[in-house]
């Protein structure tokens, strides 16, 4: 119990989005950081997937990321696009992994790190070059 305790403290507390999904897509967690980043609870986000949450094209390039991670054995590092709740664009860095749990079933499990601030700055930096 202790331990349970300690990873979703660490996991509500961590500044990155984090969540996982099942093999059909559906978020079936959902950390603090993604909740406040879409706006959604985690009861609204258990059972949804990228269609439900973002613009269609936005939802397609997620799910091929999810297809090639579920598809590998690796982790998958990509640069994705979100908007968040207030409709602000944000570019994120994201590493998504495949995971199976003690009874077999597959996950898709990603942490996805804000670099919006980075990459305006290096726009910046080579703009005024």
């Amino acid at each position: 119990r202790l331990s349970q305790e300690r990873f979703h403290a660490f996991m509500d507390n961590i500044p990155a989005l984090a969540w996982m999904k099942d093999e059909a897509f559906r978020y079936v967690y959902a950390n603090r950081a993604l909740q406040r980043f879409s706006g959604r609870s985690q009861s609204e986000l258990s059972g949804s997937d990228d269609f439900d949450l973002f613009p269609a094209d936005v939802a397609a390039e997620l799910r091929r990321n999810d297809e090639r991670t579920l598809a590998g054995d690796a982790t998958l590092e990509v640069t994705e696009t979100l908007q968040d709740a207030a409709g602000r664009p944000h570019v994120l860095m994201v590493l998504k992994f495949p995971m199976r749990d003690a009874a077999g079933s597959r996950f898709i499990c990603g942490v996805g790190m804000d670099i919006s601030e980075r990459e305006f700055n290096s726009f910046v930096e080579s703009v005024e070059r």
